[in-house]
């Protein structure tokens, strides 16, 4: 079974820097609930967050 390609277009985020850390960790745990997996980079000291999330949405399977 091939692994999903990361999705264009839904991974973007601003955070304000103070609460990245808080941001970060409440997203990698959603992520690990509906087993997706990212790559997560950006810049961080000014809240820019960008990643590629796996997703299977093109078959319409989870």
């Amino acid at each position: 079974m091939s692994k999903p390609d990361p999705v264009v277009g839904w991974e973007d985020a601003a955070v304000e820097p103070r609460h990245l850390g808080a941001y970060l960790r409440e997203f990698s745990a959603l992520l690990e609930l509906y087993g997706y997996k990212t790559s997560v980079y950006g810049r961080f000291g000014d809240g820019c967050i960008y990643s590629g999330i796996t997703s299977t949405c093109v078959t319409g399977k989870a």
